[in-house]
């Protein structure tokens, strides 16, 4: 938040048709997203792939489908950007899972 995101860096090499779920919640109800982007180098500009809007302050479940670029990568760096319009809103992660087929 304010800045901040979460970061999950991995190699991809070898997978194609690459998924992402998760689960994720915010402390309080004010209204707050989740934009979840990725880039294949650490020095590239992150791509959005999905935004997601939470109902309410528990968790819940999502999952992405990435697109054919994070497939076969050296390098994959998936982005979590919380968007809130609470300075003390708290977004928590869980259960992140990433799969592929060889």
């Amino acid at each position: 938040v304010n800045g901040r995101y979460y970061e999950v860096s991995l190699s991809t090499k070898g997978y194609s048709n690459i998924k992402l779920s998760f689960e994720s919640a915010v402390s309080n109800n004010q209204n707050a997203s989740l934009q979840v982007a990725y880039k294949t180098t650490s020095s590239g500009t992150f791509t959005s792939i999905k935004t997601v809007t939470y109902k309410g302050k528990y968790f819940e479940s999502f999952s992405v489908e990435l697109p054919a670029d994070a497939s076969n990568a050296d390098s994959l760096i998936i982005g979590f950007f919380p968007a809130t319009s609470s300075t003390s809103t708290t977004v928590s992660l869980d259960n992140i899972k990433i799969t592929g087929e060889r």
